[in-house]
Formats: C-alpha cells, sequence, structure tokens
C-alpha cells in the first residue's frame, strides 16, 4: 500500500518565466513514483497527491503474484503532470480499478497533436488487466484528453466507464466544449488521434459506458490558453539539431515554434468543486485514511 503522500517535483524542474512553461530537457526525468521488482496480489495506491511530475505520476509496472491479483488506484489527487499514468502492468492482473480520483492538467508529452503520450490516463491491451473500472473520477482541463486508447478496441481489456465527470478536455486540440476529449485515441495504425466526446464513447463502443457527466465542476484554479503547434505544420531545416529544438518549443532555423503556458509550475490547493453537484466525483476528502 503507498498511502497518504505528497510528492513534488517543482523544486526539481526548471521553468521558463518568459513562456511560462516547464523546461522539459532540464527538469527531472523519471517518474514520482516507480515500482521495480514488485511482485503482489494487491497494489493500493490511495490518498497521495501527485503533482508537477515531468515524466509522469507512477504507472503500475508491478508482477502479478497470481491470476486474482489486483490493483486498486484510488482516492488521489494528479495536479499538472505531464504523461501522468498508464495502465500497464507487465503481466495480466485480474483486474485494475481506477476510483475516484482527480485529474487535473494533466499534459501530453509534448505540447504537439502530433505527439505520443497526450491522454491524462494511458489504456494498455488485455496483457496488462482483463477487466479495467474507471469510475467516480473528475477529469478536468487535461489538454490532451482524458483517456488515451491506441490499441484496437477488439485488443483491449473487458471496460467499464461509470459515473465520472469530464469537462473541457481537449485544449491541444482546440475545442473548448465540455464533452470533449473524453477520448483521445489512435486505435491501432491511425497516425492522427481521434477526439471523441461522452456522446460517441457511449453510443460507438462495446465498454460498459453509463452514468457520466459533462459539466464544469467549477474549481477554482486560474488557468492560462495553452499555445501548442503542431509539428507537420512548421516550416524548418531538416535538421538533428531542429528536432531537438522543437520538443522545447524553442525557435529553429527556417521556422518557430511558439510555445507558451506548457505545464507551468503549480502550488498545492486542495481542488474542491465548487458545483455541489461536482462534488460527488473525484477525490473524496471524507475518505481519507479510512475515515468514511
Amino acid at each position: 500500500m503507498i498511502s497518504g503522500l505528497l510528492l513534488d517535483a517543482r523544486p526539481s524542474n526548471a521553468y521558463d518565466a518568459r513562456t511560462n512553461s516547464i523546461l522539459k530537457g532540464q527538469s527531472r526525468s523519471y517518474p514520482l513514483l516507480t515500482f521495480a521488482l514488485l511482485t503482489t496480489d494487491h497494489l493500493t495506491v490511495v490518498d497521495n497527491i501527485f503533482m508537477n511530475g515531468a515524466h509522469g505520476a507512477f504507472d503500475p509496472h508491478v508482477q502479478p503474484l497470481s491470476s486474482s491479483a489486483v490493483i486498486d488506484i484510488d482516492n488521489n489527487v494528479f495536479l499538472n503532470n505531464i504523461k501522468t499514468l498508464k495502465l500497464g502492468p507487465p503481466k495480466a492482473f485480474a483486474a485494475i480499478n481506477l476510483r475516484h480520483n482527480t485529474f487535473l492538467l494533466s499534459w501530453p508529452y509534448n505540447p504537439d497533436p502530433t505527439s505520443s503520450n497526450v491522454g491524462a490516463v494511458e489504456l494498455y491491451h488485455s496483457g496488462g488487466a482483463a477487466q479495467v473500472t474507471i469510475e467516480g473520477n473528475l477529469f478536468a482541463h487535461n489538454p490532451g484528453g482524458a483517456l488515451q486508447h491506441d490499441w484496437p478496441e477488439d485488443r483491449m481489456p473487458d471496460l467499464a466507464l461509470r459515473n465520472n465527470l469530464f469537462h473541457s478536455n481537449a485544449a491541444l486540440y482546440a475545442d473548448g466544449a465540455p464533452e470533449a476529449g473524453v477520448i483521445a485515441g489512435k486505435f491501432g495504425t491511425n497516425p492522427r488521434y481521434l477526439i471523441l466526446d461522452l456522446e460517441t464513447v457511449e453510443d460507438d463502443f462495446d465498454y460498459a459506458v453509463d452514468g457520466n457527466v459533462a459539466m464544469d465542476p467549477a474549481i477554482p484554479i486560474a488557468l492560462a490558453d495553452l499555445v501548442a503547434a503542431d509539428a507537420s505544420g512548421v516550416e524548418r531545416q531538416n535538421t538533428t539539431l531542429n528536432d531537438v529544438r522543437r520538443i522545447f518549443g524553442l525557435n529553429q532555423s527556417g521556422g518557430t515554434v511558439a510555445i507558451a503556458n506548457f505545464a507551468p509550475a503549480m502550488v498545492y490547493h486542495f481542488p474542491a468543486p465548487a458545483d455541489a453537484a461536482a462534488q460527488a466525483y473525484g477525490v473524496q476528502p471524507g475518505k481519507l485514511w479510512g475515515m468514511e
């Protein structure tokens, strides 16, 4: 069990004051939490805060001790992390449960809609789990989408998506609709992401999708518009140096990539929704450490 921690990478990151953006190449290059050589029948990550991670919060990269092994990720705050979480153990667990977590400002690997690792939670194929349940979570202001789905549907685990709140999860794709960006996915060999809203996910997939809502939770945080750049549309010289400079949003020979407000440093404040109807979603402070 991993419980009761606040892990904040802000002191070890570097930020550009001119662009209000993280300098990823000068910042922490590994996740906030790493599991190594761990074999277990039950991994529980509960009641923690993961924030300002320049390379993810954690991936439950553990081995199942038996065919009934389970991973529970419950009641955590994921705030302002790049490449937040991948549900991809190396061997199949019986179930992975993601319940009552708050995912707020989860950033793509690069501020580029053609980049890899764009969604807050990256889904994995059935080799990682037989059943994945995503229930009671709050996904808001995640620019690259709430969930990333890069495998064909027939290779996925049984997926249940129930009673979650989604709001404004597609800024990277210039879609500000509340219901947009529930899933960003290539679904196999598709070279570009399909950005799916809640209605499309409910209607077009065989997954168990019910009880989800798209609404503004009215979390009192200051948001600045993300300025992203599509690398495929930048006219510049094709050099290795330009490839590197593009990744970090720097000026390039033959063209400029203008990046701003990408994963800026944040100080922790509990992300409590001001809207009473939204308070049932995401982290439940009354349930911390079994108090309720």
